[in-house]
């Protein structure tokens, strides 16, 4: 059996994930915030000078 969550719960966890970002990012540069980002889910640094599309 698999549990599946309504629309109302997975509407306030997604909120409340976003108000944890939002906290937690607070008074972060954006190159922090890519910085913490890339190293939570072990991704490369950015180099300085390219960009992501």
């Amino acid at each position: 059996m698999q549990w599946a969550w309504d629309a109302q719960e997975e509407r306030v966890v997604k909120l409340q994930v976003l108000a944890f970002i939002e906290e937690h990012c607070r008074g972060l540069t954006l190159r922090d915030v890519c910085e913490w980002y890339n190293e939570a889910f072990g991704l490369e640094p950015l180099r300085d000078g390219v960009t992501h599309s």
